[in-house]
C-alpha cells in the first residue's frame, strides 16, 4: 500500500498545484506588492518558467504598469519571478460586483471537485497543511476549467 504523501504528491503533480500554489500566494499578497490603488487595475494571470502574466484592465494602466516593471519586478523576485508580461482583459470578480467586495468570497466548485478536495484532504493528518492544500485545490479546480 502507497503512502498517503506519494498519493497525494501524485494527485498535486497532475493537477500542477505547485504552479498553482506560487500563483494563489502572490494573488494573496499582490495587494501588498503593488499597492492597493495599483491591485484595482491589475491581477496575476499565470505562471510559466518564472514569468508572471499580469492581466491589466485599461491601455491607459498597462502604460503606467510598464512604468513601473523594474519596481514591480524587485517585490517579485522573492517569490522566483524574472519577468512579468502585461496583457489587457477583464479582471477576474470585475463582472458587475467590485474585486474588493468579491475577494473575500468562498470559491465556488464543482460538487465532483469538491468530493475530491475532500478526500485529497482526508489524507492529510496537520490541519493548517490539509486547509491550506483545500484552498489551492478550490482555486484550481474553480479557474481551470472556465
Amino acid at each position: 500500500m502507497d503512502k498517503a504523501g506519494n498519493i497525494l504528491g501524485g494527485i498535486l503533480a497532475r493537477h500542477n498545484i505547485r504552479k498553482i500554489g506560487e500563483l494563489a500566494n502572490i494573488a494573496a499578497e499582490w495587494g501588498a506588492i503593488c499597492g492597493d490603488a495599483v491591485a484595482g487595475h491589475c491581477a496575476p494571470a499565470d505562471l510559466r518558467d518564472g514569468v508572471l502574466s499580469i492581466v491589466v484592465d485599461s491601455p491607459a494602466w498597462m502604460q503606467q504598469l510598464s512604468f513601473l516593471k523594474a519596481e514591480l519586478l524587485d517585490r517579485l523576485r522573492p517569490h522566483g519571478i524574472e519577468d512579468v508580461r502585461f496583457t489587457r482583459g477583464k479582471l477576474p470578480g470585475a463582472s458587475g460586483t467590485s474585486r474588493r467586495k468579491s475577494a473575500g468570497r468562498r470559491r465556488t466548485v464543482k460538487p465532483e471537485d469538491a468530493e475530491f478536495i475532500e478526500e485529497c484532504g482526508s489524507a492529510v493528518d496537520d490541519d493548517r497543511l490539509r486547509n491550506k492544500l483545500a484552498v489551492l485545490m478550490r482555486a484550481f479546480f474553480s479557474t481551470a476549467r472556465k
